[in-house]
């Protein structure tokens, strides 16, 4: 049974798509299963290749931040409070500490014979 020219390149194309999605889903793979899968038992991490996800999925890094960033602020300001606390401070006068100079002067004057005492 041949088939018409026609058919085969019918076939051809589908053979060469089946293969640019083979070697897509072996990309996606390997992105997926980051640098360190794609050394062969080597414990080596490629800073780089790490860099260049990220600066590959910024907009998604960005997009869930603002996300995380936007939820949190709403939830903290549309929460009611739970703790309230009240004061009520009462300052009553106290009376003046005048101390009378009688007492002073015999304190002092006390002090004045026991400090001729000592240089005596």
């Amino acid at each position: 049974m041949s088939r018409s020219p026609e058919s085969n390149d019918a076939v051809d194309r589908d053979h060469s798509l089946v293969e640019i999605t083979k070697k897509r889903q072996l990309q996606a793979l390997q992105e997926i299963s980051g640098p360190a899968a794609r050394a062969d038992d080597d414990d080596v991490i490629d800073l780089r290749e790490y860099w260049r996800v990220i600066l590959r999925r910024r907009w998604t890094i960005f997009t869930m931040l603002a996300i995380a960033v936007v939820g949190g602020f709403l939830v903290t300001f549309l929460t009611t409070p739970i703790y309230r606390a009240s004061l009520l401070m009462q300052i009553e006068p106290s009376a003046g500490k005048v101390v009378e100079y009688d007492s002073v002067a015999q304190d002092d004057a006390s002090l004045h014979s026991a400090v001729e005492r000592v240089t005596a």
